[in-house]
């Protein structure tokens, strides 16, 4: 899979470790929609689940900016949906 191929491990892959606890400020109002769409329970897996989301995210921007530098052109329209058709987003 091309994941693999890249080095760019599953959201899950980071979900799956030792917890450790950190401190994080966010605003009162995006904190009370995340409890009452989860529950106080799962918070944190809730926000650790987004940030590792959010990692991947900027891990696959600069997997795709590496490609873009090293042909000197963007990636082709085509040839992204044809890994999107070969791979689709299984979440």
């Amino acid at each position: 899979m091309l994941r693999e191929t890249v080095g760019l491990p599953a959201v899950s892959a980071w979900l799956g470790g030792r917890a450790e606890k950190v401190s994080v400020s966010m605003p009162s109002e995006l904190t009370e929609s995340v409890r009452e769409r989860v529950g106080r329970g799962e918070f944190s897996a809730y926000v650790a689940e987004a940030v590792a989301m959010r990692l991947e995210m900027d891990l696959l921007a600069a997997l795709d900016q590496d490609i873009e530098e090293r042909r000197g052109t963007p990636i082709p329209d085509e040839y992204l949906d044809e890994a999107e058709a070969a791979w689709p987003d299984d979440r």
